[in-house]
């Protein structure tokens, strides 16, 4: 099993490589956040953990495991500043977001709409990092349904 350990502001967050995807240890994403464990758990959607056996000897035959989708889930959960920054930051590329497809301020419910997050997933599809002109792409179709690759700036 593949492994690697990231330290986050003097906490060591192992994580685990579990079918082509990292997945980080639940209980050390939890007290990284200041957050019971436990309770966490409960809280976050059951796509988005899992358990993997524990290669050290311990009372625990298996650990919580916890992917991407589901740190963040915990990161809105926590009361740290960093996580209260994180939730703003959140709301405020929401807000672009939604101001980008084209949703007024009185729209914002429609967020939750899944049409609306499947516009804005194919949003985010087109954008991409172009390792040639070192810039951030996005996919456009221009006049005569051409697709062209123009840097972000250009149209945000």
């Amino acid at each position: 099993m593949t492994t690697r350990v990231e330290t986050w502001q003097g906490h060591n967050i192992r994580f685990v490589l579990k079918n082509n995807e990292w997945w980080a240890i639940l209980s050390d994403v939890c007290k990284a956040l200041g957050i019971d464990p436990m309770a966490a758990f409960m809280k976050l959607d059951e796509t988005t953990i899992d358990q993997v056996e524990n290669l050290i000897p311990s009372v625990d035959k298996y650990l919580d495991i916890v992917n991407e989708v589901g740190i963040y889930e915990l990161m809105f959960l926590s009361n740290l500043s960093d996580a209260n920054r994180m939730r703003f930051w959140t709301g405020t590329v929401l807000k672009r977001l939604r101001n980008r497809i084209g949703l007024s301020e009185y729209e914002v419910m429609r967020m939750m709409d899944g049409d609306i997050q499947e516009e804005i997933d194919n949003l985010l599809d087109d954008i991409f990092y172009d390792e040639e002109t070192g810039k951030t792409m996005i996919s456009v179709t221009v006049a005569g349904g051409d697709v062209e690759q123009v840097p972000i700036e250009d149209i945000l």
